[in-house]
């Protein structure tokens, strides 16, 4: 049997599945840069790396340990992009210099009551004819981005440490703004378990700039993926999300099991509860052929439910699943013809199939 791979991205189709859901509650941005109604650009696919080690300036204190997203990610065409994403440029002068900040991976929560400080991580590399050391204020605010919700502003950015000083060298800098427990709310139920794709609207103000005009602006794009800001939310207390990981195995059903939990994935991301609901009742039929679950659970129903073991517990849950969920596929007239599926109800379905799809493993 193959090694088993954490899948968290589901459009990687040729992995093994995974299923990832949170008790608190997006869409992707791919393809080149295009004006938004709002201002600004979109963002572009990019392939992320996973840094060989924590960067020196990185920020000490916070809850949460800041963690790098997965090797790498899959664009919209299935293959994996080399390209890095854009980055804000804010030019001084036409023959002066400019300042290049690129958003990282990482985020950082520091608790407090129901509202709680958010620090995003930045690297600035200077380039042309500027001045060693020169202070610069930075300066901003943060939005969603990319995301069908007219509530798109999160907050004020500012740098706690204050200004920072231009280096040959790439330098770290930290901008924080205040996030509330409502917000938060806000975003999982947007995001919807896909990747949090913020947008800042930064300014830099040169403090020493005698020579030209010293505020310069433009917009970074801050993509974080679901694994790292659902594991800052859990450390935060403010959700809870289980990973349940499928192994993909030489048994066909089984395999082909994963695969739908996979494809319900998608159908909740796009909102098509009810298909998403359908395919975990069919990934369910490789548990129920595995576990003999109806010969086990018509013996279960024979006894009274306290007399009932181990094994026909299992079976009963199993059984009573496939029928809920069979409501999805059919319309039985005066029955599962008016049922309806939620978010909710889809999430609960597939993760129920994920769990016990993940038992499997240690059967034959």
């Amino acid at each position: 049997m193959p090694s088993p791979i954490d899948l968290r991205d589901p459009s990687a189709a040729t992995l093994p599945a995974i299923g990832s859901w949170g008790s608190a509650s997006s869409q992707r941005f791919h393809g080149g840069p295009r004006p938004l109604a709002g201002g600004g650009v979109r963002g572009r696919d990019e392939a992320l790396v996973r840094p060989a080690h924590r960067p020196a300036h990185w920020p000490a204190g916070g809850v949460h340990k800041p963690l790098p997203l997965a090797t790498v990610d899959l664009p919209s065409s299935g293959k994996a992009s080399t390209r890095r994403g854009t980055m804000a440029n804010f030019q001084f002068g036409p023959n002066g210099y400019n300042v290049n900040i690129r958003a990282q991976p990482y985020v950082n929560f520091f608790p407090g009551w129901d509202v709680h400080r958010l620090a995003l991580s930045f690297e600035v590399h200077p380039h042309g004819d500027y001045a060693e050391d020169a202070p610069f204020l930075v300066s901003g605010t943060l939005w969603t981005h990319d995301m069908p919700n007219p509530a798109s502003w999160i907050g004020v950015l500012h740098a706690t440490s204050g200004p920072i000083g231009l280096k040959s060298f790439g330098t770290m800098l930290t901008l924080e703004t205040v996030v509330t427990d409502q917000q938060l709310r806000g975003l999982e139920k947007m995001r919807a378990g896909a990747d949090l794709t913020l947008r800042a609207n930064l300014t830099l103000t040169a403090l020493a700039e005698v020579k030209r005009w010293p505020v310069a602006s433009d917009q970074e794009v801050i993509r974080i993926q679901h694994a790292t800001w659902s594991d800052a939310i859990t450390q935060l207390n403010a959700g809870a999300f289980v990973d349940v990981l499928i192994p993909i195995t030489e048994v066909e059903d089984r395999a082909t099991a994963a695969r739908r939990i996979r494809e319900a994935k998608t159908a909740i991301r796009d909102g098509r509860y009810e298909h998403a609901v359908t395919l975990a009742r069919q990934a369910l039929d490789a548990v129920r052929e595995a576990c003999d679950t109806v010969n086990v659970n018509a013996r279960a129903t024979s006894k009274k439910p306290a007399d009932r073991d181990q094994e026909e517990r299992w079976a009963v849950l199993t059984q009573s699943a496939y029928s809920l969920f069979s409501g999805a596929p059919h319309d039985d007239t005066g029955t599962t013809e008016h049922f309806t599926w939620t978010r909710a109800d889809a999430v609960a379905a597939v993760a129920t199939v994920a769990g016990l799809l993940a038992r499997l493993e240690d059967l034959p």
